[in-house]
């Protein structure tokens, strides 16, 4: 399995197993605590290592990512899991990435254009119930334009809404109109678009809109995700100490219930809206796009 992966990556995983393993000892034991037992901690680390290696990421923070996120909840041992992956929520992470605090990060401009959410493929129909927006990149010459953004964003929804699917074990091929499948799907495919396309916020021009947390809880119920810890919560702020001594934040998804003008999601769907116009095939070209990418990182 370790074909492949420099002694640096494997190094770098059994010396932070060994450190996270020494700070989980000391008070009561792991059984106690409900951590992870030493043997599949060491698992988890060395695969996160292996993953990082693999797409070419950050062996350091994939594994911090991975094993901090594993081992800082308290587990109810009658519980059965069910449906929890990684990352617990649609679209929430990429590559031990947080998506919600990237595109915090990034300043955002409302879509005034009534007919634009019919261009955004695979986020059409989502987007038609309301007033969306997108990342506010000054359109030159060059591009990009406003319908190449939205392509851009409605590709990365797609590959989360894929990479979701493959992780509950579920084949995306038999699923490419998520808009006529069940509840879980389609709380799948809303979860996705809505992290990628934030409502126009109308308080505070330009700043990103996070879900509700009333959409995450309707995927947790339709999908019935069990994780038997404290990881299902849609609200939260973590904290955690990367190796350097850097204290990293994650914050979860806002509190409000939607629709609101504080978040993304439950938004009723805007009247005097005509059909979608080729929503099967642009689906299908971005289905093609984001297999190529995920097979790329295989």
């Amino acid at each position: 399995a370790l074909v492949g992966v420099g002694a640096r990556t494997v190094n770098v995983a059994k010396s932070l197993a060994r450190g996270v393993i020494m700070q989980r000892r000391g008070g009561a034991p792991h059984g106690d605590r409900g951590g992870v037992a030493r043997p599949a901690l060491r698992a988890l680390v060395l695969g996160a290592a292996l993953v990082a290696s693999a797409e070419g990421a950050s062996v350091e923070n994939s594994v911090i990512h991975h094993v901090f996120r594993a081992a800082q909840y308290t587990r109810d041992a009658t519980c059965i899991p069910n449906n929890c992956i990684n990352p617990v929520f649609p679209a929430m992470s990429q590559f031990g990435k947080s998506t919600l605090e990237a595109n915090a990060n990034r300043t955002w401009r409302c879509v005034d254009d009534y007919t634009a959410w019919r261009r955004a493929g695979f986020c059409s129909e989502v987007l038609s119930h309301y007033q969306f927006s997108i990342p506010d990149v000054p359109e030159t010459s060059q591009g990009p334009t406003a319908d190449e953004l939205m392509w851009d964003q409605s590709r990365e929804a797609m590959r989360s809404y894929v990479a979701h699917l493959t992780g509950m074990g579920r084949d995306f091929w038999q699923l490419t109109e998520p808009w006529k499948e069940d509840s879980c799907i389609q709380s799948i495919w809303k979860m996705a678009c809505y992290t990628y396309f934030p409502r126009c916020n109308k308080l505070v021009t330009g700043r990103y809109l996070r879900p509700c947390a009333s959409t995450c809880n309707n995927y947790v119920k339709a999908c019935d995700v069990r994780c038997c810890d404290e990881g299902a919560q849609c609200v939260f702020v973590h904290r955690r100490e990367k190796v350097n001594g850097d204290i990293e934040q994650e914050e979860g998804y806002d509190g409000h219930a939607g629709p609101s003008p504080f978040c993304t999601g439950g938004a009723p769907r805007r009247a005097a809206l005509g059909p979608v116009d080729g929503v099967g095939a642009s689906f299908a070209v971005v289905l093609s796009l984001a297999t190529v990418a995920l097979t790329s990182l295989a």
